[in-house]
């Protein structure tokens, strides 16, 4: 679970936790003493644990909108957020019930009720259009109003999403354009699992597996500092980008090295040799 922070254009992986489900608790607690037994906690725990810690860090007055998908929609994490004057845009499951009505009962209530046309950027950079409807009241069990979008693909689409936001001074086009920014957690999981190793661990103790979670957020982190930070003239676009680079870099010294060594002891050949080697 991981909890990434979004400040101008610049966007860091703050903090992450390592989620066991249930029965891979029990499963490592049989070789455990008692006393270092693992307990179970929820994806929704893990996230409340690091936005609670989040929140010392932040000054006083911080405007803070809090974006996640719908695993994360949980009463408890949106009323801690309320409390500490944070606001709240995610995806909300269909089940939920505003007004004592289940979300998924609304589209047919609303049936003549006018789409609003909400254009949106997708990732690939294409313009998309979606169909909205605007809902506002109260969700069970909150004691404060909430904002509800039904979002259509098409006039027939049998399976809308459901967004919901607490601000609700905001217009459909901005708490649909603001939950797009939680895009870029999945490009970060992606590069964590695909190219940067997070699911290619072999070691099974608890201990050993979060010490590799460690190092691939690590590696994550210095990434990111320098796509946000590199004073280059280069201008890079995404981490791929930097990746790309820093491969570039480590080949470069690696020639030079052996260019410099092979001038110097005029054998350039057990020098290509060797240097070969070390890079098989």
């Amino acid at each position: 679970v991981e909890v990434r922070l979004e400040l101008g254009t610049r966007s860091y992986a703050y903090d992450w936790r390592l989620y066991l489900r249930e029965k891979t608790v029990r499963r490592l607690n049989r070789e455990r003493p008692p006393e270092q037994r693992l307990h179970f906690r929820k994806k929704t725990t893990l996230a409340y644990a690091m936005l609670a810690e989040l929140h010392q860090h932040l000054p006083a007055g911080f405007q803070v909108y809090v974006l996640f998908d719908s695993w994360y929609a949980a009463n408890r994490l949106l009323t801690f957020c309320r409390r500490r004057g944070w606001q709240v845009v995610c995806a909300i499951k269909s089940n939920r019930k505003l007004d004592d009505q289940k979300l998924a009962q609304w589209p047919q209530a609303l049936q003549h009720q006018r789409y609003q046309r909400v254009q949106l950027t997708a990732p690939d950079q294409r313009p998309r259009t979606y169909l909205v409807r605007t809902l506002q009241g109260k969700l069970t069990k909150l004691p404060f109003e909430v904002c509800v979008l039904i979002r259509q693909r098409h006039p027939r689409d049998k399976h809308p999403k459901y967004f919901l936001c607490t601000d609700l001074s905001l217009s459909a086009q901005q708490i649909l354009s603001l939950y797009q920014k939680r895009w870029p957690i999945e490009v970060d999981n992606f590069y964590v699992k695909q190219h940067l190793g997070l699911a290619d661990f072999r070691v099974q103790s608890y201990e050993a597996i979060e010490k590799w979670f460690a190092v691939v957020f690590l590696t994550l982190g210095f990434l990111q500092w320098r796509l946000n930070h590199e004073r280059t003239q280069t201008h890079w676009h995404s981490l791929a980008d930097v990746v790309r680079h820093h491969r570039y870099e480590h080949a470069r010294t690696l020639l030079e090295t052996a260019c410099q060594e092979a001038a110097q002891v005029s054998d350039s050949l057990s020098v290509l040799k060797r240097f070969l080697c070390q890079a098989a």
